[in-house]
């Protein structure tokens, strides 16, 4: 849902979005690692086909996002 607005706001206004959405669950049965964390992620989809070179810095972006802020936040909550 968040990305068809931002999808509409980037097509309005001309600017681009990045939506990173983490649930907080692994997959099931999976171990308790940055790597196994649902995510879903919007960015528009012209920007990497204009520019190939931006889709390993979004990449790093999102992990950096999951692992050094959502991954180590939730483990504070789970140690509580």
């Amino acid at each position: 849902m968040h990305g068809i607005q931002a999808a509409l706001w980037d097509y309005a206004f001309g600017g681009s979005t990045l939506i990173i959405h983490v649930e907080g669950t692994t997959h099931p049965n999976s171990p308790s690692h940055p790597e196994y964390i649902k995510s879903n992620i919007y960015f528009p989809g012209y920007l990497v086909e204009e520019n190939p070179c931006l889709s390993p810095i979004i990449s790093q972006m999102v992990q950096n996002h999951i692992v050094n802020i959502l991954f180590n936040s939730q483990l504070k909550i789970f140690l509580i």
